[in-house]
């Protein structure tokens, strides 16, 4: 049973696809900008060093999603489509945790911020659980609706940090340097290409079929596999030194955010350890 359910999958069953189908089928422009996906996550992984894991979980996460959406958009099996989503929906789920958690970090710490982050964690895998069941079992939800809800977070919670940062004196001569200034601009354009090229998208795709076909050739799902890929990168490398820099003084990790050269295009954040703080 399993093993026909299996080949239903990734060789009988195929979905309508996006907009792009009413052009090419495969769906040739979103396959190619699926390498956005691998791009940013090679960058992520390798270029950054951190030891939060669920940072690292989050760009492996969007590996994996690259090798789904070029199959899913290249074939429209539905096997690879449940690859491509559900990868998405993990990687939104902790994405959203993790900026939460550093947002309480600028206002509490030891215990308190332990067991508030424990609960926090647990109800993030419950919603994470049904969405995830939603995206398996035909969308009872909708998947739309359950990737919507890490996403909209994500934005919410992107702005927040940049209120708080700079709420915190970070623009003023007597500055109180939580959080070096170069961050704040990385995060805006982050926050900025998330939700424009969402907007965009979620706003031409219903239309190409029951308003004017025409829609299609925008490509808006092509622009968005890009920018949310480069926007997510710069919010993760962001918020890799955000939660370092909030740790400093109770760690031996040094945090540096890197934005020089090659670097100010795709920016990274790596620690040194203060050997001082370890004896």
């Amino acid at each position: 049973m399993l093993k026909s359910n299996i080949k239903m999958l990734f060789k009988d069953l195929k979905d309508p696809g996006f907009c792009e189908s009413l052009i090419w089928t495969p769906e040739y422009v979103n396959a190619i900008t699926s390498f956005a996906m691998l791009y940013f996550s090679v960058l992520g992984l390798f270029l950054n060093k951190t030891r939060n894991y669920l940072i690292i979980t989050i760009f492996s996460n969007i590996f994996v999603n690259f090798i789904g959406s070029f199959a899913f958009h290249y074939t429209l099996y539905q096997g690879w489509g449940l690859i491509d989503t559900i990868t998405m929906v993990i990687a939104g789920f902790f994405g959203m945790y993790t900026i939460w958690t550093t947002i309480l970090q600028f206002f509490i710490i030891g215990n308190v911020l332990h067991y508030i982050s424990i609960v926090f964690f647990m109800l993030t895998n419950v919603f994470m659980a049904f969405s995830l069941a939603d995206r398996a079992l035909d969308n009872f939800i909708g998947f739309e609706t359950a990737i919507a809800v890490p996403f909209i977070l994500i934005i919410i919670g992107t702005v927040v940090e940049i209120i708080i940062a700079k709420c915190k004196g970070v623009e003023t001569k007597e500055r109180v340097e939580y959080v070096d200034f170069t961050v704040i601009k990385y995060l805006i354009a982050g926050v900025v290409m998330v939700f424009l090229t969402s907007l965009i998208w979620l706003l031409t795709e219903p239309f190409c079929y029951t308003k004017d076909n025409r829609i299609a050739y925008t490509f808006s799902h092509a622009f968005w596999h890009i920018f949310v890929s480069y926007g997510f990168y710069l919010i993760a490398v962001c918020n890799i030194y955000l939660h370092g820099f909030l740790r400093k003084g109770r760690s031996a990790l040094v945090y540096r955010f890197d934005n020089d050269g090659f670097f100010f295009l795709f920016p990274r954040c790596t620690f040194t350890i203060n050997k001082n703080l370890l004896t």
